[in-house]
């Protein structure tokens, strides 16, 4: 089932009402985002995703107010949430019918900074294997083992990947025992 339209007569609700209204349309729309179904919501899944609205930092000071509303809203107090919707909403600032556009935008930079970490996880393994082949090499040519910092500085000369991230990788090939 598709994700109903933020209802047009909300601002009629109570602010508490007005409060759940906006967290449990979010929580919609993350799952309707997921594939998950949407009635009924899986009861973890809207848990993960309260926990997560209350990380929420936005960028733009557009979404500041929807972003708040839903700190509040995810905090429990809806009352507060409410409000502060309303009042954004009746000062002019946002109308209803763009509730969800702010939302969904919230939505979207997750998904960016989803993305960002999945980017940065897959360059961290391919560093992390150039680190390892190097070190091996290094390593295979040598009597003396050379200290942490002496190999982290020919493997940045050999791979040019800064001493500093080579040594984190080194910790955790060494962690790992992928390395010894």
């Amino acid at each position: 089932m598709a994700l109903p339209p933020f209802p047009a007569d909300a601002l009629d609700l109570p602010d508490y009402d007005l409060g759940g209204l906006l967290l449990g349309w979010f929580i919609m729309a993350q799952a309707e985002d997921a594939g998950i179904t949407v009635y009924p919501i899986p009861e973890a899944f809207a848990e993960r995703v309260r926990l997560y609205v209350l990380t929420i930092e936005t960028e733009t000071a557009k979404n500041a107010a929807i972003e708040k509303a839903l700190h509040k809203a995810a905090s429990g107090n809806f009352e507060a949430a409410g409000k502060f919707l309303r009042e954004h909403i009746n000062n002019g600032a946002v109308a209803l019918k763009f509730i969800p556009i702010g939302i969904n935008k919230l939505a979207q930079a997750k998904e960016f900074g989803r993305k960002g970490a999945e980017g940065n996880k897959k360059e961290g393994e391919g560093n992390r294997q150039t680190v390892l082949d190097a070190a091996r090499a290094i390593l295979a040519g040598r009597t003396r083992e050379p200290s942490e910092r002496e190999l982290a500085k020919l493997i940045e000369t050999k791979t040019g990947i800064p001493q500093n991230t080579v040594r984190g990788h080194l910790a955790r090939l060494r962690k790992d025992k992928t390395l010894d």
